[in-house]
């Protein structure tokens, strides 16, 4: 079985840790970045990161946008996000459910935030 990549993006050095932690403990490879602009970066320059979870209230670059970065991107387009976050969307509801497969509130249910990372990898892998 592949080792899914995920890319964990958040600014709080102890959620982004302890997501981490619990991701490696069921079998992914975790790349870290501390904020979105970071994030893209690193997503620019590797092909190997197969999903990102990423915190909405960020430095410099929030996930939202970050979001709409990686949407516009040549060959990032369908990549699978999942926005976490500690606080209400607010008035951006229409365009969370459009940039992101899935959102979670923080503090994050371990069980379902593991069980919809599965489903949206083991969907992107098995299209014909």
């Amino acid at each position: 079985m592949k080792n899914y990549k995920i890319l964990v993006v958040d600014d709080d050095p102890s959620l982004r840790h302890a997501l981490s932690r619990l991701l490696k403990s069921h079998d992914f490879v975790v790349v870290e970045a501390d904020d979105g602009k970071a994030a893209f970066e690193i997503l620019i320059n590797r092909n190997d990161v197969d999903l990102v979870l990423t915190d909405l209230h960020m430095p410099e670059l929030d996930g939202v946008d970050l979001a709409k970065l990686i949407r516009g991107f040549p060959g990032k387009e369908n990549l699978p996000m999942g926005l976490l976050s500690g606080v209400s969307i607010g008035d951006q509801p229409a365009i969370v459910n459009r940039l992101f497969n899935f959102t979670l509130c923080k503090p994050v249910d371990a069980q379902i935030l593991i069980g919809k990372i599965q489903d949206f990898l083991v969907a992107e892998h098995v299209q014909p």
